[in-house]
């Protein structure tokens, strides 16, 4: 799992921490409990093989988890919601702090392009943010 650091002071460690380990986590659970959050066809969220274009392609050993955490209104019904507790609760708190490091970089460019922070933020107010895990 790679993590993008902004600034040290910008994320909490601790909730880098338990990103991580949630991500472990879900990848241990019973492939029972893993396959409900299997790719639909057609789809690239999900649990499995991203990127697959044909029956005879050669496959990664290992699956990655794609989700889109923002704008909220986009998740999968049948992902998001339905992760297991505390994991479901730390990625939603990681994707507020994403989102509020989104919006200081977005104050900082204005500045540096003098535009008004809010035209800057009016230009990314709809922004999505996915996670890619595996």
């Amino acid at each position: 799992m790679a993590f993008l650091p902004v600034d040290k002071s910008w994320v909490s460690p601790w909730l880098v921490e338990k990103v991580k380990l949630g991500v472990e986590g879900f990848f241990n659970l019973p492939v029972e409990e893993k396959n409900k959050f299997e790719q639909r066809e057609g789809e690239i969220e999900g649990l499995g093989q991203a990127f697959v274009v044909s029956d005879e392609q050669k496959l990664d050993w290992a699956d990655m988890f794609y989700i889109l955490t923002l704008p909220t209104r986009m998740r999968k019904p049948h992902l998001f919601p339905n992760l297991p507790i505390p994991f479901r609760d730390t990625l939603e708190a990681y994707t507020l702090e994403l989102e509020n490091i989104a919006h200081k970089i977005f104050v900082l460019m204005a500045k540096a392009l003098r535009m008004d922070p809010k035209d800057m933020r009016e230009l990314f107010e709809e922004g999505w943010l996915s996670m890619s895990m595996n």
